[in-house]
């Protein structure tokens, strides 16, 4: 369902149900894509660098500022990346200030990078990325953990995304340049979710 307020913001009320066979799924959000001058990012939760439900410990709680490009970790081998955990809003914004500011679902996640997740998937070097023309953003009400995989143990069943019925919200709003995001994500209604 969605939805457009008086005060310019879109909401999103979400429900999705995963079905039993599909266990473990990596993520469960939206992606969308958005002018790629859209590359100042500010946000509120984990941070300052990438971070998963199960490797957030060394990441603390507040604003961070950061660039769509150091959002992405150059892995050896290419892959999904630049995850933020626990948080509430994050703005993306052009160098005069004007962009989007995008209120998360509760204990939300995202991600903004110059690469889709397919071409993360079909490259084997950093170096034979083809960058979108836009930025890809992810806003993600669960992802799943990364756990050690490569050399020891997967994640705990706690980090993982299990089948059953989900809800969320999250929104939109436009920023203008010069807007405090902090100020503005406040105003905006209240997340609830499953």
């Amino acid at each position: 369902e969605v939805s457009l307020g008086a005060d310019g913001v879109l909401r999103f009320a979400e429900q999705v149900r995963i079905p039993e066979p599909l266990e473990d799924l990596p993520r469960l959000g939206v992606s969308f894509r958005v002018d790629p001058a859209l590359g100042k990012v500010a946000w509120y939760g984990r941070g300052p660098h990438e971070n998963y439900r199960d490797r957030a410990a060394g990441a603390w709680v507040g604003l961070h500022e950061s660039d769509v490009d150091a959002m992405f970790t150059p892995y050896i081998l290419p892959q999904a990346c630049g995850n933020r955990s626990g948080v509430r809003w994050f703005s993306l914004t052009d160098e005069q200030g004007r962009g989007l500011l995008v209120q998360t679902p509760e204990d939300g996640e995202f991600s903004a990078l110059r690469y889709a997740d397919a071409e993360l998937g079909r490259r084997r070097h950093v170096r034979d990325l083809v960058p979108e023309e836009a930025i890809v953003v992810h806003v993600d009400r669960f992802q799943r953990g990364v756990g050690t995989g490569a050399c020891g143990p997967d994640t705990l069943p706690r980090y993982r995304l299990r089948p059953g019925g989900w809800l969320w919200q999250w929104a939109l709003a436009p920023l203008a340049a010069g807007a405090d995001a902090a100020s503005h994500a406040a105003a905006m209604k209240p997340r609830t979710s499953d």
